[in-house]
């Protein structure tokens, strides 16, 4: 009879231990289940401010993006008639030297001012090409940094 309350008692103990254990671990998944699911809003929460960012930076990007087509396609035609005026001007120019027939150092010194001329209007729609990459560029990086 005394071995078996001794071995009531140390079961009883062994219960009581493993309880407590049980009690404590229930207690820390609750409190784990408790900072998942905060984490979880935590994370929804920042996922939709990043969303709006991403969605107001794509807006802008899109907004330049279509301001930069828009002065693009303003420049080729801007170049495509100035293309049609410099032809037409050294169309002209042909006409003048043959019909004033002129000798050739007099047209090759009307020539090189045409040619001149049309230098100068390459280098300003290239600065102006220029200027639009770099705005596309600056876009680009806005999108990319947020």
């Amino acid at each position: 009879m005394e071995r078996k309350t001794k071995t009531y008692t140390k079961d009883s103990r062994s219960l009581a231990n493993t309880n407590a254990r049980l009690a404590l671990t229930k207690r820390r998944i609750r409190d784990a289940k408790q900072k998942f699911t905060k984490l979880q809003e935590d994370y929804s929460k920042l996922q939709r401010d990043t969303d709006m960012l991403r969605d107001g930076n794509h807006e802008a990007t899109t907004i330049a993006c279509k301001e930069n087509a828009q002065k693009k396609v303003i420049l080729e035609n801007i170049l495509m008639h100035q293309k049609e005026e410099n032809l037409l001007m050294e169309r002209h120019l042909h006409h003048i030297i043959h019909s004033a027939g002129l000798e050739e150092e007099t047209s090759n010194l009307l020539r090189s001012n045409l040619e001149t001329f049309l230098e100068e209007n390459e280098t300003e729609v290239e600065r102006l090409e220029l200027a639009i990459a770099c705005t596309k560029t600056k876009a680009w990086k806005l999108q990319q940094g947020n």
